[in-house]
């Protein structure tokens, strides 16, 4: 086989063989063992979704994207790998990313890339046995029009433990109010 499709398909077997045998392996200790080791959660700028996110940039500016939220169920020690991923958009410069190996990075959006696209990919792999991965994809769509610097999140409230409520007059219908801020 040879060609371009060829090739980007060897390219990712390569970087996601490793992921995804361990994913497997760990899979395998549930189901010997009902224990074994559990997928970090990738947290980005706040969202803890598993939603691919988008962000409207200008050209020309920096975005920060960060994943110190992230977390192990298992309390592994985490790694962090941001990189972009060519193939899946429409902009075919490279792309900088700054501290491309730690929680927070900064993406530099090209100045040349206005009605383009790009994927940056947040990878995090935990150290435990066996070592388990687990992915964010942030769409960048850049535009002059655009200033949203920020990841688009689906609002989540955090409203403490469950709560009940009575309906005190025997009507089926309470009202219930939350309070929150983005």
């Amino acid at each position: 086989h040879t060609g371009t499709a060829y090739s980007i398909c060897r390219k990712y077997e390569n970087h996601y063989y490793a992921a995804t045998f361990n994913n497997f392996a760990a899979r395998m200790d549930w189901a010997e063992e009902g224990t074994g080791n559990i997928n970090p959660v990738v947290v980005i700028n706040g969202d803890t979704s598993l939603n691919i996110l988008t962000i409207t940039p200008r050209p020309d500016s920096t975005v920060v994207l960060d994943a110190s939220a992230t977390f192990d169920p298992d309390s592994n020690s985490l790694s962090f790998s941001w990189w972009v991923q060519p193939e899946a958009g429409t902009y075919s410069q490279s792309i900088t990313i700054a501290d491309s190996d730690s929680t927070v990075a900064t993406v530099t959006v090209p100045s040349d890339s206005d009605g383009k696209t790009f994927h940056v990919i947040c990878e995090v792999r935990d150290n435990g046995t066996h070592n388990l991965s687990s992915y964010r994809r942030i769409i960048f769509k850049p535009g002059v029009a655009g200033s949203d610097t920020s990841v688009k999140q689906v609002p989540v409230a955090f409203a403490g433990p469950n709560q009940t409520v009575t309906d005190t007059d025997e009507d089926s219908v309470e009202t219930v109010t939350l309070y929150g801020t983005f």
